[in-house]
């Protein structure tokens, strides 16, 4: 073969490496240490430190899902401890007991991120098998396994409505217990 060829991929590659070798300088010097800072994007609130859209998060103690949270926005603010969830959906779950996993929607939600409780606000619903509970605002203990709501609520499903100013939802017992101004009724008219 010819002498040539050697010679020729040497100076190919030696050009190949200054080529790359330029490239990264460039890099370095256009992006290097002493460039100032992004400044912080517009849309995020003051005080937080993270923004998110489209996010789900799971809570889980010792291997067990505690509950299940998505939302449409979030955003973090590490040092107060809290989540801020917009156009919430999610699972409770119970910890023990016979008690069966609680859906859940509301327009806006709080989690403490330290004890992973949750504060729920805005067309609050829960949904447990064919019963809809629905309120504006209600607070999930997440120690207690319990949903409670101290603003006037509608419960109704299995041909029963309740209405009243409180209610305690225990998830490991699958139970409710509602207080104040209590009003019931059997809706003898049975949906399909």
């Amino acid at each position: 073969m010819a002498s040539w060829a050697p010679k020729a991929a040497f100076f190919f590659l030696a050009a190949v490496a200054l080529a790359a070798a330029s490239a990264l300088l460039f890099g370095l010097v256009r992006h290097g240490g002493d460039a100032d800072p992004l400044p912080a994007p517009d849309f995020l609130p003051p005080g937080r430190d993270l923004s998110l859209t489209d996010i789900r998060q799971t809570a889980v103690k010792d291997g067990k899902v505690q509950w299940t949270l998505s939302a449409d926005k979030a955003w973090l603010a590490e040092a107060k401890n809290r989540a801020r969830l917009q156009a919430v959906k999610g699972v409770l779950y119970p910890g023990s007991g016979e008690g069966k996993p609680l859906d859940l929607s509301a327009g806006a939600a709080v989690i403490n991120t330290k004890t992973n409780d949750v504060s729920l606000r805005g067309g609050v619903k829960l949904l447990y098998g064919s019963y809809v509970l629905e309120t504006e605002s209600a607070t999930y203990k997440d120690r207690q396994k319990r949903v409670r709501g101290d603003q006037r609520f509608l419960l109704s499903g299995g041909g029963l409505v309740v209405a009243g100013d409180a209610f305690v939802y225990d998830l490991d017992a699958g139970r409710v217990v509602v207080t104040g101004n209590v009003e019931a009724a059997i809706d003898d008219v049975q949906t399909p």
